[in-house]
């Protein structure tokens, strides 16, 4: 497979989390707003292409923060996951490879490039037949 696709998401790169408040979950409004960026930025890189949303997936990601924050690297990258479902996958569990790197150097934001490596999901080994005896 040879399918590609490669977008930055420019701007500072916003972890996933969620808010607890009150006993109830919620997502702060500048979550939603870094998840709605990141949409934007898938749309407009799959608009036009043929990219199949129905594959199996290798996804890298290089996250450049304005400054040497602390902040867990998975959580960049579930962020950016997320956000992507519907757009570029229809679930981020398609992912079967993935490599997140922090950059020191470079524009702050998220290049994203997604890689198909297989058109389905594998089908399971067949189950062993029991013999009756």
């Amino acid at each position: 497979m040879s399918e590609r696709l490669s977008f930055h998401i420019p701007g500072p790169p916003v972890t996933w989390k969620r808010s607890n408040g009150s006993g109830r979950r919620f997502t702060e409004a500048k979550d939603r707003a870094y998840r709605k960026h990141v949409q934007a930025c898938g749309r407009a890189a799959v608009l036009g292409t043929k990219f199949p949303m129905d594959a199996r997936y290798s996804v890298h990601m290089a996250v450049k923060q304005a400054t040497r924050g602390d902040a867990d690297l998975s959580n960049y990258a579930k962020s950016v996951e997320d956000a992507l479902n519907g757009v570029v996958w229809n679930d981020d569990s398609q992912i079967d490879r993935l490599l997140v790197e922090r950059l020191w150097e470079g524009e702050t934001g998220t290049r994203v490039t997604v890689a198909v490596i297989a058109m389905s999901k594998p089908e399971p080994a067949p189950k062993a037949k029991r013999s009756k005896s």
